[in-house]
């Protein structure tokens, strides 16, 4: 349903990354090689060889063995995948598809994103944005987990709408049910 294609496809957002990047993994598995990988930080999978710190060689080598592997180093003191040693333009021409995690959320169900975020590598095709349905229908901003830009998104479209201090329909303003 995603259409995805050869070559790099980054997925970003909240709520589901992970998860995506597994199904889609698995799935493109079957008649293809494929090489998962973060940009930023993810927990390190469970499922699939993980080749850490290593060469593109090792990378290529691991292929030979298993039709997915993840690349990538571990990131100190946290214990989380960080970014392949490998440089993802070199990754792409190593296997069928590269799929990157590529954004942050700290499992919250939204994001919005600061300015330095979503790390796409620049060699992607194709950006999936995955949104978390349990933040879908929060009925205030303040019933959504909190997050700077979230916040500061909402502010900004308060403003534009010409409710300074988050007033309107009553519904936005702390404390309204």
């Amino acid at each position: 349903m995603l259409h995805i294609q050869r070559g790099l496809t980054a997925i970003i957002g909240s709520g589901g990354k992970s998860t995506l990047l597994r199904a889609l993994a698995e799935e493109l598995s079957r008649d293809a090689r494929v090489i998962v990988a973060t940009s930023t930080k993810m927990h390190v999978p469970d499922w699939c060889p993980v080749v850490l710190g290593a060469s593109l060689d090792d990378v290529r080598m691991a292929l030979c063995e298993a039709s997915i592997v993840c690349a990538g180093s571990i990131h100190l003191p946290m214990g989380k995948l960080a970014e392949p040693r490998a440089a993802f333009s070199d990754l792409v021409c190593s296997a069928d598809y590269v799929l990157v995690e590529a954004d942050g959320a700290k499992t919250l169900p939204l994001k919005a994103h600061a300015e330095h975020e979503p790390v796409i590598p620049a060699c992607a095709g194709r950006t999936v944005c995955v949104v978390g349905v349990d933040g879908l229908g929060a009925p205030r901003l303040a019933d959504v987990p909190p997050s700077a830009a979230i916040r500061a998104a909402g502010r900004r479209f308060r403003r534009r709408c010409g409710h300074a201090r988050g007033g309107g329909g009553g519904a936005a303003r702390r404390g309204a049910s």
